[in-house]
Order: C-alpha cells, then sequence, then structure tokens
C-alpha cells in the first residue's frame, strides 16, 4: 500500500468497518484525513464510521466538516440529517431535509429521511406524508413500508 494515499486508508477502514473492527477503522480513517484534509470524502468517511460507533456528535462534525468543503453535496446533508434524527436532533434534521427537498426536489432519500425525522418528533401526519411519497417513488423499502402500516394501524411506528 502507498502510504501517501488517502483513498488506500479509506477503503481499508471501509473493510474494518464492515467487520466491526472499529478501533483499526478509525486508525484507517484518521490517517486518510492526514493525509487528504481538503477532501470531503475523508471527513463523510469517518463520519459514517462514528455512526456506526453511535458516536453521533462527532459525525455530525465530520459531516460539518465536509460540508464545509462541499456544500451542494445534498447526499451529505441527508446522511448528516439521519445522524442528528439519531442523535436526538430531529428538529435540525427536519430543517437541513426541508432545505435539500426546496432545492433538489427530486431528492428521495430527503422525503424518506424527513418522513423518519418527522416521526421521531412525533408528527405523524406529515411522516405519513413524506414516506408515501417516497414509497411510491421507491417502492420496497421494507423500513418505510412498515412504518406506514403502523402508522395506518395507528401503532407506534418503528423504523
Amino acid at each position: 500500500m502507498n502510504p501517501r494515499i488517502a483513498g488506500y486508508y479509506d477503503n481499508r477502514k471501509s473493510a474494518l468497518q464492515s467487520l466491526g473492527r472499529y478501533a483499526e477503522a478509525l486508525d484507517d480513517a484518521n490517517a486518510a484525513i492526514a493525509r487528504a484534509s481538503g477532501y470531503a470524502f475523508v471527513y463523510r468517511s469517518r463520519g459514517l464510521l462514528f455512526e456506526d460507533m453511535q458516536r453521533f456528535e462527532a459525525g455530525i462534525l465530520d459531516f460539518d466538516r465536509a460540508l464545509s468543503i462541499n456544500p451542494t453535496d445534498y447526499g451529505m446533508v441527508v446522511d448528516r440529517a439521519r445522524m442528528k434524527v439519531r442523535a436526538g436532533r430531529a428538529g435540525e434534521a427536519v430543517r437541513d431535509l426541508s432545505q435539500v427537498i426546496l432545492l433538489d426536489p427530486a431528492n428521495n432519500r430527503a422525503y424518506r429521511e424527513r418522513g423518519f425525522a418527522y416521526l421521531s418528533s412525533g408528527d405523524k401526519t406529515a411522516a405519513a406524508s413524506d414516506l408515501a411519497l417516497f414509497a411510491r417513488a421507491v417502492p420496497g423499502d421494507e423500513f418505510v413500508a412498515r412504518a406506514l402500516a403502523d402508522l395506518a394501524a395507528g401503532s407506534p411506528a418503528r423504523r
């Protein structure tokens, strides 16, 4: 492995992460950032690792850094919003996702994640609306189907 190439560290981080070897994966994520701190992908990658480690605030900070480098990457905004919901910051996530939808109305993932953010904040009507929009555009998502069924039955929706 060429020790100067951040992408190699990032690739190995992904492999280690998939094996649940988080400490080693974090070492590689940090090495990738040390080699390519001006690139958004290294912060996004470490942010996703932090999400798997349930270190949501650290992950959100990495996504903030990534977005400061590439502010128009709406996929990163959606990923950060998903993490904000998991961190108990659903209101912020709804605002972020609403902005994505305003700028990119065809972004189906934003509707999905905003639906779950609404659900987390207790707004079942808005959640059902966004999740139904997503389900029509992208059928077959088992989590969305289960949440919609739970909402229709009046039981607490699960993700």
